[in-house]
């Protein structure tokens, strides 16, 4: 009994000092992504609500629509860096993802976007290499416990006429698929 109630107290203790930032878990097990943004939350309900609080958060205020539950926005400054394209989803109109991106007319700019933002996510999160490096696309992701994600990703882009290449970042709540999925079997 004395036992038991020592290893309580002590995981006890050992959360308690994890909370105020005394002590941290090793990035892989306790780190958790970000979720909000510009002052909403993943999860958080209305489109347009979401919106005018982004919006009054420094997101900006020249939305457009892009297709039903994603919304644009040029010109935005996220992590240090301007993203001169950035995309708000929504799914059963919660917010559910945000991807900033920025296009380069070659290879080496863009590479060097992503090293960057690669460099500032590392500090933050155990990033893991998805594809080859020297392919026409570099991905690179972590996911928390809960699900949620970031991906860090540089790609040729698919134009006609000179190269163009895309450094994005996207962050994704991990509700989203099974809000999708319960949808879909509701509508079935």
């Amino acid at each position: 009994m004395k036992t038991r109630a020592a290893l309580f107290l002590t995981i006890l203790a050992v959360l308690s000092l994890q909370s105020c930032g005394v002590i941290s878990l090793p990035a892989d097990q306790s780190q958790r992504v970000q979720t909000t943004f510009f002052g909403a939350s993943f999860g958080d309900k209305g489109e347009y609500d979401v919106k005018d609080k982004m919006s009054e958060n420094g997101i900006g205020y020249r939305w457009l629509f892009v297709e039903k539950g994603t919304w644009g926005i040029e010109n935005v400054s996220f992590a240090g860096k301007d993203w001169s394209n950035t995309l708000v989803r929504f799914t059963e109109k919660r917010l559910s993802s945000i991807s900033f991106a920025n296009t380069f007319s070659n290879k080496p700019d863009a590479t060097k976007r992503l090293d960057e933002m690669r460099e500032l996510l590392g500090k933050k999160y155990t990033l893991q290499l998805l594809t080859e490096p020297n392919s026409s696309r570099q991905i690179y992701y972590y996911k928390d416990y809960l699900g949620n994600t970031v991906f860090l990703a540089v790609s040729k882009l698919k134009v006609s006429g000179p190269d163009v290449w895309s450094c994005s970042l996207n962050y994704s709540w991990y509700k989203a698929p099974q809000i999708a999925e319960e949808k879909a079997l509701n509508d079935i």
